[in-house]
């Protein structure tokens, strides 16, 4: 049975959480249902939607078995972040809007020193060895306009801008055949994306070293460590938060 399901009775939609046996706390199954059931909803329209729990609590907040039991499925988190300055923007959380854009526009200066070649320093110099880069004229004034902006749509929209110029940089090395660099949906949600997994994966199929190839193919694509270790893959999983401490820990 579902974790989460939706039950119709003409106009009315009722989407039930369903784990009883765990006062509905949220696991894997949970969530993904939950996404499921939400873009159901979106599709059908229902007049009125009831949202409750199965049996006598509502929802008990996170599973913590989950950590312990529950790898995140390959690519779960992967870019997510591209939706979230709309998505905190929808809940009100305009400061967590902020700071989601601001890791994006560094993501996306990131990348520009790598479609250089370039070395991109620590923060001191970050944005001094950023407007030296030759494409700096054509991203600078929009990566500078996301962080100016005073409304998540705003945001959404020079970010958009920015992803685009990125993408089409990344088109012009030839490295792999071109990719469509226009933002579009993610998925049937409103908020405008790259999909910059696209181009990561097409990428990836480009590599020929055996040593390389063995490592994507048995972890998947991890980016460098400090893009890891500040992901969701290791900050929402105790057992590789506890590996990478193990790991970095000073003997």
């Amino acid at each position: 049975m579902s974790a989460v399901q939706v039950r119709r009775a003409g106009e009315v939609a009722e989407v039930v959480l369903s784990r009883p046996e765990k006062l509905n706390a949220m696991n894997m199954a949970w969530v993904t249902g939950l996404v499921d059931a939400v873009a159901e909803l979106e599709r059908d329209k229902p007049g009125i939607v009831v949202v409750r729990g199965e049996g006598r609590a509502f929802c008990a907040g996170l599973d913590l078995d989950m950590l312990a039991t529950e790898s995140m499925p390959d690519g779960f988190y992967a870019l997510q972040e591209e939706a979230f300055v709309g998505r905190c923007g929808d809940v009100g959380d305009d400061l967590g809007s902020r700071i989601v854009a601001a890791r994006l526009v560094r993501d996306v200066m990131r990348l520009c020193f790598l479609l250089e070649r370039r070395y991109a320093p620590y923060s001191k110099w970050f944005g001094t060895a950023f407007a030296r880069l030759a494409c700096a004229g054509r991203l600078g004034p929009r990566l500078t306009a996301v962080l100016a902006a005073s409304s998540w749509q705003e945001r959404e929209a020079h970010l958009a801008d920015a992803y685009e110029a990125a993408a089409r940089l990344q088109n012009a090395l030839a490295l792999i055949d071109p990719l469509d660099p226009t933002p579009r949906r993610y998925h049937d949600r409103p908020y405008r994306v790259i999909h910059a997994e696209r181009f990561a994966t097409a990428l990836s199929g480009t590599i020929r070293d055996e040593e390389l190839r063995h490592l994507i193919e048995s972890v998947g694509l991890v980016g460098a460590v400090d893009q890891f270790a500040d992901s969701a893959d290791i900050l929402s999983h105790a057992g590789r938060s506890h590996l990478l401490g193990d790991f970095l820990r000073d003997d």
